[in-house]
């Protein structure tokens, strides 16, 4: 089975190369929905059940991953999350080291936080990454409140 499974991500591998960056995102952003969804979402949920703000919540967060750390760079609305690791089974499995892997893990943090802050407008970009060279992943987290139309008056 592992011979047919190295041999399965390979093509996938190829086939993300063949396609541009919009489609490659599209499929990625489905891989990444499925990921969170297979573990990271519950963590995320728990965390935030226990957190006040969302300050509090990224420090919850770095205390409940042992393999992160997070940074608060502007208080209550960016933040860095350093991976101390490649976290992705996939990756640790050796079934894909190609850094196309990098979008799914961006568009899953990114689903992680608009299911545990849907009051916010969030924005995740990927600064470093193990899989593209970099010792470390470092992906940088941009909030902000979502304005309510039906509040606004001309």
């Amino acid at each position: 089975m592992t011979e047919f499974l190295n041999e399965w991500f390979q093509g996938l591998e190829k086939g993300l190369a063949g396609l541009n960056v919009q489609e490659q995102g599209s499929v990625l952003e489905e891989c990444g929905k499925a990921c969170s969804k297979s573990f990271s979402l519950g963590i995320y949920k728990m965390v935030r059940e226990q957190s006040t703000d969302t300050a509090d919540f990224f420090e919850r967060l770095k205390g409940s991953i042992p393999e992160i750390d997070v940074f608060e760079v502007e208080k209550g609305k960016v933040y860095e999350i350093h991976y101390k690791k490649c976290l992705c089974d996939l990756y640790v499995e050796g079934l894909i080291t190609n850094g196309f892997l990098c979008e799914c893990s961006r568009r899953s943090l990114l689903y992680n936080l608009k299911c545990v802050f849907p009051e916010k407008m969030w924005k995740v970009l990927l600064l470093e990454s193990i899989l593209r060279g970099k010792d470390r992943c470092v992906l940088r987290v941009l909030s902000e409140e979502k304005i309510d139309v039906s509040e606004v008056t001309d």
